[in-house]
């Protein structure tokens, strides 16, 4: 039994496909256009999509690029009542599984289903495993690469250290790992190196027995105690005082330490999640890290990008953020204009997702009342940067064209040049849009802003040229 979406203007065949899947014992949706399609991606998961070529809001072969990007999306029957090579190639190169000419056989749809659903379940025994609800977003190969990863060291009981600048997300990668983990149910230790007080520091880690030092009136067990059967995630594990680093390397080979104070030793059994945005290496050079700990954190490593090296993230981020601080504030989702998104996707952004974050609840209190956000919203900074860099392309692209305003040498009249112009930002801002939603139609026009007729308008427009 699998999961099958039909997408096709005509009535007959979608109730036709929908009956005859049905009484095989599928589960059968059936929507007639790229929106319908696009909401229903959003609810459901599906196995296989039975795709017309010719909707009427939008173009199919996009929606193959949207499926393709989505992690689990489906195999792609795509259905045309054309026989166009052409057509067929675009489809195929998209990643369509089948392309199949209407009108046809009921048997050649199903056989083309099973060998669909087949081909999933094999390629689905070779995935490498992923993380549960891990609530990280993003489509970039960048960022797909470290879940993938992730899923690996979530899968095994490795020790795994996390690299990255600060700001990349390195403790939400490590609750993910954590979660996704057999350990899931375990406890997750957290455990601040830089914010370990001088002189403390054992006693936070180790625990003490009652008397070992002026004011332990108590005994108290350590963090290293409470992660027992769990997972320890030691963060800017950089910062971790000298003094420790060598009782700690001891811990981290025989799972067993001595309490401040204590006679015994005890155990605890725990994995090992450390994350620093400091290059160890240099600072094992340095004499400043112990060169023998690096070479245990080393076992799995986790890299995290910068927010400018997946760029194509930041509108799916931004929006994600602006939802979250709605739902944290108990007030209406701010939506987000296409220059805003513009203004945030050319930003560099030293601070990573944090700056992120601070921005954007700054333009929220810019924008008061107003339901969308524009670059007036922002902080200067990022204004003039912006300009900056576009007035920077503009100069060089210049150099590599004829000017706009002639043709063949020729003025152009006012009229035609403001209309080239327009067709080109417009087409520009598709792409872009596009490329932001991963291929998603539905999820290109959330982002955008527009109203849905003018999207889909600018969509069927455009689409050719979107590549």
């Amino acid at each position: 039994m699998a999961s099958v979406l039909v997408v096709d203007v005509d009535p007959f065949i979608r109730e036709y496909l929908r009956n005859a899947l049905e009484r095989t014992g599928h589960i059968v949706s059936a929507v007639e256009s790229v929106e319908a399609a696009g909401m229903a991606g959003l609810t459901r998961r599906f196995d296989v999509a039975f795709l017309d070529a010719n909707l009427p809001d939008g173009d199919a072969i996009g929606m193959l690029g949207a499926f393709r990007n989505r992690l689990d999306g489906p195999e792609t029957i795509v259905l045309s009542s054309m026989a166009d090579p052409d057509l067929a190639e675009r489809a195929m190169r998209a990643g369509a599984w089948d392309f199949i000419v209407k009108p046809c056989s009921l048997d050649r749809l199903t056989h083309s289903l099973r060998r669909a659903l087949m081909y999933r379940a094999k390629r689905s025994e070779a995935l490498p495993p992923r993380l549960r609800n891990c609530g990280i977003v993003g489509n970039s190969a960048a960022i797909r690469q470290c879940l993938e990863q992730a899923g690996l060291a979530a899968a095994g009981r490795a020790d795994v250290l996390i690299t990255g600048e600060t700001g990349t997300g390195k403790d939400i990668f490590a609750r993910a790992i954590h979660q996704s983990s057999a350990l899931a149910n375990r406890p997750f230790v957290v455990v601040d190196c830089a914010a370990l007080p001088s002189g403390l520091a054992e006693s936070i880690l180790f625990g003490h027995v009652r008397g070992a030092f002026t004011g332990a009136d108590t005994t108290r067990s350590g963090l290293i105690r409470q992660a027992d059967g769990g997972t320890l995630f030691l963060d800017e594990v950089g910062e971790l005082p000298p003094e420790v680093q060598s009782t700690f390397l001891r811990v981290l080979q025989e799972r067993r330490y001595r309490p401040v104070g204590a006679r015994h030793e005890e155990a605890s059994d725990f994995r090992l999640i450390a994350a620093t945005n400091r290059e160890l290496a240099d600072m094992t050079a340095a004499g400043r890290f112990r060169s023998d700990l690096l070479f245990r954190l080393n076992s799995f490593v986790l890299r995290l990008p910068p927010l400018r090296e997946r760029r194509e993230d930041i509108a799916a981020l931004a929006v994600h953020l602006l939802a979250r601080e709605a739902r944290r504030d108990c007030c209406e989702v701010k939506g987000a204009s296409p220059e805003f998104l513009a203004v945030l996707a050319a930003h560099d952004w030293p601070g990573n997702v944090r700056e992120l974050v601070h921005v954007l609840r700054a333009a929220i209190l810019a924008a008061g009342g107003e339901p969308t956000l524009h670059p007036q919203h922002l902080p200067v900074e990022l204004k003039v940067c912006y300009m900056r860099g576009a007035m920077g392309d503009a100069g060089e692209s210049a150099q590599d064209r004829e000017p706009q305003g002639h043709v063949s040498g020729q003025p152009m009249a006012w009229r035609e040049y403001r209309r080239r112009v327009l067709d080109e930002a417009e087409r520009r801002y598709m792409a872009d849009i596009m490329r932001h939603a991963g291929g998603d139609a539905r999820r290109a026009m959330e982002l955008s802003g527009l109203k849905s007729a003018r999207f889909y308008q600018l969509l069927r427009q455009h689409g050719r040229d979107l590549s």
